[in-house]
């Protein structure tokens, strides 16, 4: 019995030592592995509520990883970038997925809304840190970290749902979804803005713009 223990606290010693070491490894290291799964630990134990705010700030972790790979130049950078957009998208498919089954109608509560605003406030700064970063990046790192901006921003589109169709709970619920909904307005008129270099770097008619300004026109109005 005496040498099971011992077995077994070494066993439990080594996993914690692991864990600790893989801590700052990067997509495409040894021990990276090991700390994916430990976050899948942590995500697994949270409440049903809680698990997309803990799932996004891990999955926000993976976007810094790319962009730190990118800055050392790291060899084979190009596939390690690759490695976290890819579980960056699926987390983000998985977030989506749980903010729908904790934010229907006859459910949706004070935490819900709680949850969904802080995702939508980490979304927000993700996507902020790929707009810093993607200039000055090979050019299959800046395809890899459109297509994690792309599904950032679907994600944003969700928390905005659960934020506005809880807004009829209170006068503070009511203001955080106007704020949310203006806010994806701005976004979508700086992504608008944008275009316009684009556009006249390939003789393109500005006009093309106006449908799209429009409708955000009339969505502000709404």
């Amino acid at each position: 019995r005496a040498t099971v223990a011992l077995v077994m606290v070494a066993y439990d010693f080594s996993s914690f030592v692991s864990v600790v070491s893989a801590a700052n490894s990067l997509p495409g290291d040894p021990l990276y592995g090991v700390k994916i799964v430990a976050e899948k630990a942590r995500v697994e134990l949270a409440s049903k509520k809680q698990k997309p705010l803990l799932r996004v700030e891990f999955a926000g972790r993976r976007l810094k990883e790319a962009v730190k790979v990118t800055k050392k130049q790291l060899s084979g950078a190009d596939k390690r970038v690759s490695k976290a957009v890819k579980i960056f998208k699926d987390e983000m498919k998985t977030v989506n997925k749980e903010l729908q089954e904790i934010s229907t109608a006859a459910v949706v509560t004070g935490e819900t809304l709680e949850v969904a605003s802080k995702v939508d406030k980490k979304i927000e700064e993700y996507i902020d840190l790929l707009k810093k970063n993607e200039k000055g990046l090979s050019r299959p790192a800046q395809v890899e970290l459109k297509r994690a901006k792309q599904a950032a921003l679907q994600t944003s589109v969700k928390t905005a749902e659960v934020i506005v169709q809880g807004a009829g709970k209170s006068a503070a619920a009511k203001q955080e979804a106007v704020r949310t909904v203006q806010n994806k307005l701005t976004t979508l008129e700086n992504q608008i803005a944008d275009l316009v270099p684009v556009l006249v770097s390939t003789s393109t008619p500005l006009a093309v713009l106006n449908p799209a300004k429009e409708a955000i026109k009339d969505a502000k109005v709404k």
